[in-house]
């Protein structure tokens, strides 16, 4: 039956039937599926005159962008046979091994809208370059160099564009500012612990201070009471063994020896009571001073 098929375009495809193509379209477009039939929905009459019609099974549409691509899964798809530009069977040793990285589809069509822009402002100024030159810079509608927008580069994929990455950059900016005011709120948080426990260190020694003060002047009482107990018993005894004589010449030689004043308990009481007040007000000053 292969020796009945003329050799023609259409007739090559006999064998590739049932094998997975292929096929790049005039306007770009790279299709990827399971070659089912062909002519199916064409005019077989003449294959020189009228090329075969292409019937893909699970086909997929794979856009590429710098490193990346991505496939939209067609299913079903007729190709018609004047709009397909090159077409080839997919090594399945090979077909796992891509030299590109998968990518979601929406970041590739972002990157696809910024390339197709970038090529049409660039094909602007070259036409009117070859324009002033005196070169045609006509296309045909349909071909791989006319873009979906004509032949004047849009601004409606750049500005998209734009404003995505504005509003990334919005975002970005507004965790960074996020970010330093945690850092801010965390820094204020901890000087202020620090100053507190600081503060509380020094309260505590204050007190540690108060109250060793207290013990001293409570040992000092104890000491000076002790001392005032022991010469008013040793005064006693003097005055019951001395004889009468003795204790009118007594106070004559106490004037003539200078003694350390004795307190009674009542001075005592008020000259401690007197210290206290003193070092209160001092440890007051002292922390007014550290609060203001």
């Amino acid at each position: 039956m292969e020796a009945l098929v003329p050799f023609t375009t259409s007739g090559q495809l006999l064998n590739c039937v049932d094998k997975k193509m292929l096929v790049a379209l005039r306007d770009g477009r790279k299709i990827i599926g399971v070659l089912r039939s062909y002519d199916q929905f064409g005019t077989p009459i003449s294959y020189d005159q009228f090329p075969a019609n292409l019937v893909l099974n699970d086909a997929v549409e794979r856009i590429h962008a710098e490193d990346e691509y991505a496939d939209i899964p067609r299913g079903l798809y007729l190709i018609r046979g004047e709009n397909v530009v090159l077409m080839g069977e997919v090594d399945l040793d090979f077909e796992d091994v891509v030299p590109l990285k998968s990518a979601p589809i929406e970041d590739v069509l972002n990157k696809t809208a910024v390339l197709d822009e970038n090529r049409a402002v660039a094909d602007s100024v070259r036409d009117a370059v070859l324009r002033q030159r005196g070169f045609c810079t006509e296309r045909v509608d349909g071909d791989v160099d006319v873009h979906n927008y004509g032949h004047e580069p849009s601004t409606s994929a750049f500005t998209r564009q734009q404003q995505v990455q504005h509003a990334e950059q919005l975002k970005r900016d507004a965790e960074l500012e996020a970010e330093a005011e945690a850092a801010l709120q965390m820094e204020q948080q901890r000087a202020y612990i620090m100053q507190q426990q600081q503060h509380q260190q020094q309260q505590q020694q204050q007190a540690s201070e108060l109250k060793a003060i207290e013990e001293q002047q409570m040992l000092m009482a104890q000491q000076q009471q002790m001392a005032f107990t022991q010469q008013q018993q040793h005064l006693a005894q003097q005055h019951a063994q001395q004889p009468q004589h003795a204790q009118s010449v007594q106070p004559v030689q106490s004037m003539q020896t200078p003694q350390t004043p004795i307190l009674t308990p009542e001075q005592h009481q008020r000259f401690i009571h007197h210290q206290q007040q003193q070092f209160y007000q001092q440890q007051q000053q002292q922390h007014n001073q550290f609060r203001y």
